[in-house]
């Protein structure tokens, strides 16, 4: 005998009144964000306090990206704009300081860092003194004596690079410079991380299976970030301490292999280890090769700014030094206006870091923001300032060679700074200075079929730019090898 459960009028019936009870819920919901919720008094879009998925929209289905259209909305509304239900995003760098001091009890936002890939990392980290306890482990491997120390290793790979150039010269072959700057940089940390060869300025046109990989996580995990669900990452392994017994200088995870128990630390699990390498080629990758690409591009826009990098270059005699060449760089003024501006353009990380208040809540410009509210800044924001920076969206090193150049580094976010700040400064500053010096020490440039447009960039937590850097090498003076 067929038993029938439910007849269809019935179904029916008990799915209207789901539909229905749950529009209902969510009106109200909506009305309580709007006017009851303690972000009530906070100024902002009506459509951002009511629902996340207005930074969903602007992240995910504009090409402008979520950080742009905050920056209007700060200019409409003041220094603190409520983007979602929950949320502020803040335009005031004493605030800033104060959230990203050392030792703060602002801790990160969970489901913002929520990625399968880099779980257990630092960056996964959401309580600060956890988090002090395993960058404690690395500080001393990203340290700038660290760093002078592997500065061979860091020309190994630039002979490399110098190489091609040499060949693309000769065949007058364009070169893409986006994607062969991070195989450059990807090449450098993966050989300080592992002493493993990764082998990205050997790949067929820079195409490096890895990186390409890496840029469709990032696209992945902007969606998850608002919608938590599954999607495809890249998964690395390490099972044991990869060092090997005749190598020059130890692995920067030699040391979270053999932790200081009395301050705290622990041998983090083999997940925990591969979310730290994966951490590693992503962050040593990206931000510094942005940072190559907007200051080549920029240089190359403005003869008057190659001139004057060529004569500091010139002057400066690197070729007949006998040490390394690190330290000279750092006193050549012009190179390093170049480098901060280039910082300052390609942004680090461009979109908002979210913190958590913690008790007590905040108050800024005389608005009480309540704990357990998410508190946005971005660098972007800063770097963009006109009132700090004149004519922000052009490239002119010569602003950081004025009397208020201290000003200007108070606001160049692309680093962080405080209990978060990005390990990787010494290294990566380093990976900046000598190759802006030895490329422009010995080819010259001139852009191939690269436009404006191609240097515009969404973000997904770095830029991903639209384009890419495309240019004609012609061979200068001769090229000095570097064997300290």
């Amino acid at each position: 005998m067929e038993v029938i459960l439910f007849e269809r009028p019935v179904v029916i019936h008990y799915a209207i009144i789901i539909i229905s009870f749950t529009c209902v819920f969510s009106f109200i919901k909506i009305i309580y964000r709007m006017s009851w919720h303690p972000l009530a008094n906070i100024p902002g879009p009506k459509f951002a306090a009511a629902t996340r998925l207005y930074g969903a929209y602007h992240d995910l289905l504009t090409e402008g990206s979520l950080v742009r259209r905050v920056a209007k909305l700060h200019a409409k509304y003041g220094p603190v704009v409520r983007i979602s239900p929950n949320e502020v995003h803040v335009n005031d760098l004493g605030s800033y300081n104060k959230i990203f001091r050392v030792g703060s009890d602002f801790h990160k936002k969970w489901d913002f860092y929520n990625a399968r890939a880099i779980e257990g990392s630092l960056l996964n980290i959401l309580d600060t003194s956890t988090a002090r306890k395993r960058k404690e482990a690395y500080a001393q491997y990203f340290s700038r004596f660290a760093v002078d120390k592997i500065e061979s290793l860091i020309h190994k790979h630039i002979d490399i690079f110098l190489s091609i150039l040499e060949d693309a010269s000769r065949s007058q072959a364009p070169i893409d410079l986006s994607r062969a700057f991070r195989c450059l940089t990807a090449d450098v940390i993966v050989d300080y991380s592992f002493r493993q060869d990764f082998e990205g300025l050997k790949s067929n046109n820079f195409i490096h299976p890895l990186i390409e990989a890496g840029d469709l996580m990032l696209v992945y995990a902007q969606w998850g970030i608002y919608f938590r669900k599954p999607f495809l990452l890249l998964d690395l392994l390490i099972n044991s301490n990869p060092t090997p017994e005749d190598s020059e200088f130890p692995t920067i995870f030699d040391k979270l292999l053999n932790p200081a128990a009395n301050k705290g630390q622990q041998v983090p699990s083999d997940d925990a280890l591969a979310a730290e390498s994966i951490l590693m080629l992503l962050a040593g990758t990206d931000t510094t090769a942005n940072a190559l690409v907007v200051g080549v591009y920029g240089t190359l826009k403005n003869p008057e700014i190659v001139a004057m990098l060529k004569r500091e270059l010139q002057e400066a005699r690197l070729g007949e030094l006998k040490e390394k060449i690190g330290s000279t760089l750092r006193n050549l003024p012009y190179l390093n206006a170049i480098i901060k501006e280039s910082l300052r353009l390609s942004h680090g990380a461009p979109g908002r870091i979210p913190r958590i208040v913690p008790e007590g809540g905040i108050t800024i410009e005389d608005m009480l923001i309540p704990s357990g509210t998410v508190i946005s800044h971005s660098a972007y924001i800063y770097h963009m300032n006109e009132a700090v920076f004149p004519n922000a969206a052009e490239f002119i090193p010569e602003r950081w060679l004025g009397a208020n150049h201290r000003e200007l580094e108070s606001n160049l976010l692309s680093f962080s700074r405080g209990s978060r700040m990005c390990l990787g400064i010494h290294l990566g500053m380093a990976e900046l200075q000598l190759t802006f010096a030895r490329v422009f020490e010995a080819f010259h440039f001139t852009l191939h079929e690269t436009s404006k447009s191609d240097m515009e960039w969404s973000d997904y937590s770095v830029a991903l730019f639209k384009g890419h850097l495309k240019v004609m090498v012609e061979e200068g003076s001769p090229r000095v090898q570097r064997h300290f």
